[in-house]
């Protein structure tokens, strides 16, 4: 598989979910082989390859640190660019965290498809799944089977009268991505917020890039699908396999996925892809 990164430059700007603060975020091209880069224009200090390694915070959003600096909530951007087949590129935040426009993957969406895409030197190998596993964390299970590319069954129950039990069964492509997840926005409780807060997260959250739940319903607007939230989990789940660096080609059923969960599934991908590479 041919190598791709971003064929123009591209910013947009916008308020990160948890710190609150404006912020610009730019995608440079770059030359095939550097991967897909992280870095904070406003400190001086390493970048950050968006790789598992660099995890450094799975609560509420995915975080990646290298020494003091950090970049936070990335899931949403990277599942788009992993979707888009971008293998290389540099992200530069002007803050520490992703702007997060209305919660979905739409923004990332429109950025990417103005930068457009563009056939850079090298190559790509997939991580072909050659036999199936098991990871459990907590309460997720993750199911990986071989398959001819990614495609994810997610499963959630959860007790809430707009939610209960929901799934979803999806090829990962562009199209489908775009059709079928990038719309779906991250939901949270209203009864949650103040806590939040209190921890330092959730300050740039409400009811315009959040679906903020109440004890029988939605505090504000209406829902794009009736399994919206289902499709979000998904959306995650893309975003943080990303991490692995590789395309996968498996089918991975997650039953109750989140963040962690999602992080422990990619490390053991990118021990096995590690181990294919030394070999």
């Amino acid at each position: 598989m041919n190598r791709f990164t971003v064929a123009k430059t591209t910013t947009i700007s916008g308020v990160g979910l948890h710190t609150g603060r404006k912020v610009s975020m730019t995608v440079r091209p770059v030359d095939g082989g550097t991967g897909r880069i992280w870095r904070r224009t406003d400190l001086a200090g390493a970048d950050i390859p968006a790789l598992v390694p660099y995890v450094s915070q799975t609560a509420h959003r995915t975080e990646l640190s290298c020494g003091d600096v950090s970049v936070s909530t990335v899931e949403h951007f990277l599942a788009t660019a992993y979707a888009f087949g971008i293998d290389d590129m540099h992200i530069e935040l002007t803050g520490p965290e992703v702007p997060m426009g209305d919660g979905s993957a739409n923004p990332y969406l429109d950025m990417l498809r103005r930068a457009g895409c563009a056939e850079t030197n090298g190559i790509v190998h997939p991580f072909v799944v050659s036999s199936s596993f098991e990871v459990r964390y907590a309460q997720s299970l993750y199911v990986v089977e071989p398959a001819p590319q990614l495609s994810l069954s997610v499963r959630i129950d959860v007790p809430h009268p707009l939610i209960g039990e929901q799934s979803i069964d999806v090829d990962i492509d562009k199209h489908t991505f775009a059709s079928e997840i990038a719309s779906a926005r991250t939901f949270g409780y209203f009864d949650d917020h103040e806590r939040l807060q209190k921890l330092g997260l959730a300050r740039g959250a409400d009811s315009t890039n959040v679906l903020v739940l109440t004890q029988d319903g939605l505090l504000d607007g209406t829902l794009r699908w009736p399994d919206e939230f289902v499709r979000h989990k998904a959306l995650d789940l893309v975003g943080d396999l990303a991490l692995v660096g590789w395309p996968i080609w498996a089918h991975i059923t997650a039953t109750q996925p989140g963040h962690a969960g999602n992080v422990a599934l990619a490390r053991a991908l990118y021990a096995l892809v590690t181990q294919q590479v030394e070999a």
